[in-house]
């Protein structure tokens, strides 16, 4: 895939506006939330509702990947975008937002280029630094492939905003998170944010592992 191609499409994932939750009181999850959810996308036969009676989660059966979502039904999305899906929900200290891509071939250093240039696009923004990317195990017990991030405080209508981006690349898969929260909850908002990504890292990876040993002929 051209470089340029790839620009284009992960800056339209990546640079869409702040989040901001509304005040309104969040409207309750039913239990048809996540049939909503999949039948809002052109594909719905791709997911799997993997729910419970205290979760909304849906697994994206090609990848494994399991995405959680909220029970303020109002912050709930799944979308179809060019080469892969995007979820959104609301979390205790903001929103999370996860992009799924298929790109054969992806290499981190144009992930790493387009990334860069989003965050460059927030207003009066500032890198911040005393967090640091933890690590993980598969199922087999061999180190997760790693992930990177990058981490800042915007300005956003005269108020102090922390968001993250977190990127990996496992296989052809390559998976985006931003988060987003009010700054007095950064260090919350940073530790839920970086063991959900580690949790996706190895949905991806423990699946990439099934599906290999599945297909392996019998001796």
């Amino acid at each position: 895939m051209q470089v340029w191609r790839l620009s284009f499409i992960l800056a339209l994932a990546l640079a869409a506006s702040p989040f901001i939750a509304a005040a309104n009181p969040p409207t309750p999850a039913t239990a048809s939330e996540s049939n909503r959810l999949i039948n809002s996308i052109s594909t719905p036969s791709d997911f799997s509702d993997v729910s419970t009676d205290q979760t909304i989660a849906l697994r994206h059966n090609l990848s494994g990947l399991i995405f959680n979502f909220s029970n303020s039904v109002q912050y709930n999305t799944l979308a179809n975008v060019q080469y892969g899906f995007a979820f959104k929900s609301a979390r205790p200290y903001g929103y999370e937002a996860t992009q799924l891509f298929n790109f054969p071939g992806i290499n981190n250093k144009s992930v790493e280029h387009v990334v860069d240039q989003s965050v460059s696009m927030m207003p009066e923004f500032r890198y911040l630094t005393g967090f640091k990317d933890d690590s993980g195990l598969d199922k087999t017990g061999s180190p997760l492939p790693p992930h990177t991030t990058r981490r800042i405080v915007f300005n956003y209508n005269g108020k102090e905003q922390f968001m993250r981006w977190s990127y990996a690349i496992v296989g052809d898969w390559l998976l985006l998170q931003r988060t987003e929260a009010p700054m007095q909850d950064a260090a919350s908002a940073d530790a839920q944010s970086e063991s959900a990504v580690l949790d996706e890292i190895r949905e991806l990876v423990d699946h990439r592992i099934s599906t290999s040993t599945n297909s392996s002929p019998s001796p």
